[in-house]
Formats: structure tokens, C-alpha cells, sequence
């Protein structure tokens, strides 16, 4: 979590493995966070 999010309310995380995207959703004193996030394994 960053810093100053505390209690966080209507906590959700998804991993969608056909895009590769992580979510991340909160909310926090009425004000809704969402951190979407990219990952993918290296080729060789």
C-alpha cells in the first residue's frame, strides 16, 4: 500500500491472465484508488 492508506475500504485485486493485467482497486475516505499494472515473463 502507499503511504497514508490506511484502512482501506472495498478492497478488490483481479489478475487477468489473457492481457497480463494485474487491478488493484480501493477506496479510502470516499476517494476510489486504482493501480493497474503490466506484467509479463521475458523471452529468451
Amino acid at each position: 500500500s502507499f503511504s497514508g492508506h490506511t484502512n482501506p475500504e472495498q478492497y478488490y485485486r483481479e489478475l487477468d491472465l489473457s492481457s497480463a493485467i494485474t487491478t488493484t482497486r480501493y477506496t479510502i475516505d470516499g476517494v476510489e484508488y486504482v493501480r493497474e499494472t503490466f506484467a509479463t515473463f521475458p523471452a529468451n
